[in-house]
């Protein structure tokens, strides 16, 4: 297996890759994935941020909303609809919540996207709790 490098474990069978591997994103060599529920949305400019359970990192759209940005730092995304687009930097966005300013790294700059995507699995992994109700 190469997730785990071990004689006779078979990554085809591995239980533990495939759990782990689409959660994040990994070094800025590899494709990033964006599982978008609808490409045709509108643009409504008003800075909001979905929350995306199939996209493997933090992505915004307008370079704008950066307060650091290294733009040498590309990787590429490949949308819902198949197609692969190039992000054009990797840095740190403000974003406003409830609960006051919030400074989130590792934001890939996909100047192409329609709107602004929260990793809910890059989240976890630095640490958020993520908590869903009903009829809020």
């Amino acid at each position: 297996c190469h997730y785990y490098n071990k004689l006779g474990h078979v990554e085809k069978y591995c239980r533990n890759k495939n759990k782990h591997q689409e959660n994040f994103a990994e070094e800025h060599n590899q494709e990033q994935r964006l599982f978008y529920a609808n490409q045709e949305s509108c643009d409504n400019g008003d800075g909001s941020w979905y929350l995306d359970s199939g996209c493997s990192n933090h992505m915004a759209k307008d370079q704008s909303i950066f307060v650091d940005i290294d733009n040498s730092m590309k990787v590429k995304v490949r949308l819902g609809n198949d197609t692969m687009v190039e992000s054009q930097g990797k840095g740190t966005v403000m974003v406003e919540t409830k609960k006051g300013t919030r400074l989130i790294k590792d934001v890939l700059l996909v100047p192409n996207l329609k709107e602004n995507l929260l990793s809910i699995g890059q989240m976890m992994e630095n640490g958020y709790s993520l908590h869903f109700e009903r009829d809020i």
